[in-house]
């Protein structure tokens, strides 16, 4: 049910909405249903200038989830995790890693049906609030379908994070207690170039 939640923009419910006037519209012209004419047109013009306004704006990206979250206030995510701080050539590395239960990520299925990618990063951004994190903006493509190489399976990057460059590794969590499997981030990583870790 959360998939769907998450899944379901306020671009694509206004959509459905205008899709099913413009069939009711079709209809009344159909049979001439002058009574109704007027009220079609209306129901179909509101739909249509939303739709056309929510384009414009920021909110077409805005689920279901999101909205809910706004309205009603979920508490904050409590995980359970270990920051290790390391040293790379040239970086400060950080990583956080997640114990049981690991935080969901929702995922999106390309159309080749082979990999996930984040195409809504409001899963993961709960995830960074709750480690007092910069959020991202916008969503990540599984690494392996820009590099190529299998050995970046299950990674997502963004070179433009607030505080260098973040990467998100994902794995599969099996809860034994309820048979239950999700997709959930593994660990979190930020990569600082000359910059101690915080």
């Amino acid at each position: 049910m959360e998939a769907v939640l998450e899944y379901l923009t306020l671009t694509k419910i206004i959509g459905i909405f205008l899709f099913l006037a413009s069939l009711w519209l079709l209809r009344i012209f159909m049979k001439n249903d002058r009574r109704n004419l007027f009220r079609g047109v209306i129901l179909f013009l509101f739909f249509l200038l939303v739709l056309l306004y929510l384009n414009q704006s920021d909110s077409k990206k805005l689920t279901i989830a999101d909205a809910r979250d706004m309205i009603f206030p979920v508490r904050a995510l409590e995980l359970n995790y270990r920051t290790v701080h390391g040293k790379g050539s040239a970086s400060h590395i950080t990583t956080y890693y997640f114990d049981d239960p690991p935080p969901r990520l929702a995922l999106t299925l390309d159309d080749n049906g082979t990999h996930l990618h984040i195409t809504n990063p409001a899963s993961l951004n709960k995830v960074l609030r709750a480690l007092n994190l910069p959020e991202v903006t916008q969503g990540a493509r599984e690494l392996v379908t820009i590099t190529g190489s299998q050995l970046h399976a299950s990674l997502y990057r963004w070179e433009d994070y607030a505080l260098g460059t973040l990467i998100v590794e994902k794995k599969v969590h099996q809860n034994r207690s309820t048979l239950e499997s999700y997709p959930c981030i593994a660990n979190i990583q930020i990569l600082r170039i000359g910059n101690s870790p915080r």
